[in-house]
């Protein structure tokens, strides 16, 4: 076989850019995620129980994954004879712009969402934050779009591990910057889905 008959298997169709994206959270009780796209290949519409947090930053979302080993070693041997992983964890981090959403107020500081009020006449919505945030679990789907291509990742148990910081100043847009640690779900038996949608071209 040449080079170029080896090469010839590549296909561009498999480059992926997110350039479009879009993080929803729901709560832990919320029904998992099966399918992104119905029969036809189109995106489908969030379950209701999901929430966009809206706007995000240009960074996009990063997935980052981090895992431990140990190793087994033998005399006479200059390499581990074995190696076992022995743990393996996921985060999501992203930066979230819409500060002032609802859903998004009750996630950050901890607040159950009925205890933020919003006075219909005013605008001003009000709430008090407890000392010790009780941060719960939620479902947490991340869609990335490339043209008709779609990329995502359901983790259906995290947790928020960050209390954000908080600059308010005229150069840049307030937003929160959010950490959410993946943990598995004993009923799914996974800490992370993965969906991939590249349509079908018939030549």
């Amino acid at each position: 076989m040449s080079f170029s008959e080896i090469k010839s298997v590549n296909n561009a169709d498999n480059i992926f850019k997110g350039l479009e994206a879009i993080v929803a959270l729901a709560p832990y009780s919320a029904s998992a995620i099966e399918s992104i796209v119905d029969t036809s290949g189109q995106i489908k519409a969030l379950p209701a129980t999901y929430k966009p947090v809206g706007m995000i930053t240009e960074d996009g979302a990063s997935i980052s994954g981090d895992s431990s080993e140990e190793e087994v070693r033998a005399l006479g041997y200059v390499s581990a004879v074995r190696k076992d992983t022995t743990e393996a964890s996921r985060e999501v981090t992203f930066s979230a712009l819409e500060v002032l959403k609802k859903e998004l107020l009750s996630v950050v500081y901890g607040v159950d969402e009925t205890a933020i009020t919003t006075d219909a006449t005013t605008g001003e919505t009000k709430f008090s934050v407890p000392e010790l945030p009780q941060h719960k679990y939620h479902r947490l789907l991340v869609i990335a779009k490339d043209g008709n291509k779609y990329q995502a990742k359901f983790f259906p148990k995290v947790k928020l591990s960050n209390v954000p910081d908080e600059v308010w100043n005229a150069a840049d847009a307030q937003n929160f910057e959010l950490t959410f640690n993946a943990e598995v779900d004993n009923a799914l038996g996974t800490s992370m889905t993965v969906f991939t949608v590249v349509p079908t071209v018939t030549p």
